[in-house]
């Protein structure tokens, strides 16, 4: 008898616990996708801190680029996840006024560290580029392209581009492909 008093209870707990996550996760209204992507990220200059340090460390350390020893960041590209919400900060890495280099740093759930690094120009380097290729194969011109930049993970750095019809193309910034690739 006790036994079957105790599994609704449970029940009951579960569901509110169930409702409070949610709660605390769920993105807090529609402006929350714009707010993320349009404003100064929290946590900026630790994550330029992070970039700086890591040009630092490889100019010492590793074997090739030297070229880094006395660098500084230029500002940083703003990139989101698949679902919209901020993901990483691409520094370009900046020497004698040249780009020389990119640190891609990782900002999601609070985090400021390096995903990854480059030696010459930045994955955004190429965006006027693919903003022609989109255009070109939507049949519009490029000042009409909304774009939004996705980070996947390490080179997977996407343009996603959108007409005022509503049709998109997707290119992976790295290559200068469609993404997916058409089969």
């Amino acid at each position: 008898m006790r036994e079957g008093k105790l599994l609704p209870i449970l029940v009951l707990v579960s569901l509110v616990l169930s409702v409070v996550v949610l709660a605390t996760v769920a993105p807090q209204g529609p402006s929350s996708l714009q707010t993320q992507t349009t404003q100064t990220p929290q946590g900026l200059d630790e994550a330029r801190q992070s970039a700086l340090e890591w040009i630092a460390e490889v100019s010492q350390n590793v074997t090739g680029w030297e070229i880094w020893k006395g660098a500084t960041v230029g500002e940083y590209t703003q990139f989101t996840d698949g679902g919209g919400h901020l993901s990483a900060l691409v520094f370009p890495v900046i020497k004698d006024q040249e780009e020389v280099g990119y640190v891609t740093i990782d900002v999601q759930f609070g985090r400021r560290t390096v995903s990854e690094s480059g030696l010459g120009p930045s994955p955004v380097h190429d965006l006027p580029q693919a903003r022609e290729l989109a255009a070109q194969r939507l049949g519009t011109s490029p000042s009409d392209l909304e774009v939004r930049l996705i980070f996947l993970g390490p080179m997977t750095y996407l343009a996603e581009f959108t007409s005022q019809n509503g049709k998109d193309i997707t290119f992976n910034l790295m290559s200068l492909r469609e993404f997916p690739e058409p089969w």
